[in-house]
């Protein structure tokens, strides 16, 4: 049995495809992105927009006579007007649905030929209006100088570069009054164009009637000025005077320290108190004196934390503690307590007693 040779294993073999797609045609829009870049764009009704041009130059330069001459007459400069009126123009693709199908997907094709279409659409539809802009405003893309059959040759300097291959065209008469088209009922579709070497291009269809020096010019009659569907104007940023000077709020200080129970104490406390007593020591040192506190309790708590009765930060009061043994004649002690202080319309010794309270004595 033979060998086996590489048309044995053709049928294996993987055809690898590039995922580039390069331009080979000429589809350049330099002039209308350089008006458009202006943003000289005007949204104008049905009727004409006139447009004010000043076209001639005015005054008489020349010498004179400076001991008593003649100045002489002078003129002025001249102004004319231009109308132009709006002219729609579109762009026509067309794919099949089974197209759209077989091309979505990078296991079915390298692009979307649906979405290619559109951005190669309008980017050739932005061409055209190039090539359009490059005419005298009447539409007329190019003169034919001859005709060889299917064969027209352009008369230069626009010769066969305003016309691309695919475009539907139409024959005027050299007064650009009779549509050839029309009048023989075809339709001419430009097949190739030269706008290199020979200036030629090739149609598929010669309507009757045309000859020498008839008018090629774009599909649907266009004859008048044609105006540039450029974007909108561009938006001018605001200007320095309407924008209103934006200050931050000025911030406010207080100069008095924050309210003691805005903090939390930094250790446990040994006692209900100890917290507001060690906050009074701290800020005693810092030399910021200490808010007045007073007791929740009218006993003192049993703590050696408590300072003396001369430096400690709360407010005293002399309270009447009676003898827990009986005795003949009452006798009244005072200690120094924190306690709050009594309302202004009481005593400290009311007609009433207090209730005794359990404290040690000391010896008057």
């Amino acid at each position: 049995m033979a060998a086996q040779v590489n048309a044995n294993v053709i049928a294996l073999q993987l055809e690898k495809v590039r995922d580039k797609v390069p331009l080979l045609y000429e589809r350049d829009d330099i002039l209308l992105t350089m008006i458009q870049q202006r943003g000289d764009v005007e949204k104008v009704s049905s009727r004409n927009m006139r447009l004010p041009l000043q076209v001639n130059p005015g005054g008489k330069a020349g010498s004179y006579n400076a001991d008593g001459g003649d100045l002489g007459r002078g003129s002025g400069t001249q102004y004319d007007v231009a109308q132009i009126s709006p002219i729609f123009f579109r762009f026509a693709i067309e794919i099949t649905k089974l197209v759209e199908y077989a091309t979505t997907g990078r296991e079915r094709a390298i692009e979307n030929a649906a979405k290619r279409e559109v951005a190669q659409g309008m980017k050739q539809f932005r061409s055209f209006l190039d090539k359009l802009m490059q005419t005298a405003g009447n539409g007329v893309l190019g003169t034919i100088s001859s005709i060889a059959s299917t064969t027209f040759t352009m008369t230069v300097p626009n010769g066969a570069a305003l016309v691309y291959p695919g475009q539907t065209i139409q024959i005027y008469d050299t007064t650009l009054t009779t549509n050839r088209n029309i009048a023989a009922g075809v339709t001419t579709t430009v097949l190739t164009a030269d706008p290199v070497t020979t200036q030629t291009i090739t149609v598929d269809n010669v309507p009757t009637g045309s000859n020498n020096n008839s008018a090629a010019s774009s599909h649907r009659n266009i004859r008048a000025s044609s105006t540039i569907p450029a974007s909108a104007r561009p938006t001018k940023p605001p200007s320095l005077r309407n924008r209103k000077a934006r200050s931050p709020a000025p911030s406010t200080r207080s100069s008095s320290p924050p309210p003691t129970a805005s903090r939390a104490p930094t250790t446990p406390p040994a006692s209900p108190l100890s917290p507001t007593i060690s906050r009074a020591k701290r800020e005693s040192r810092k030399g910021i004196k200490p808010p007045r506190i007073s007791s929740a309790s009218t006993t003192p708590p049993s703590s050696d934390r408590w300072l003396p009765c001369k430096d400690s930060a709360a407010s005293t009061a002399s309270i009447p503690i009676s003898s827990a043994a009986p005795s003949a004649s009452p006798r009244s002690f005072s200690t120094c307590a924190p306690t709050p202080r009594a309302p202004p319309a009481s005593s400290a010794h009311s007609a009433t007693p207090p209730a005794p309270a359990s404290a040690p004595q000391s010896a008057a």
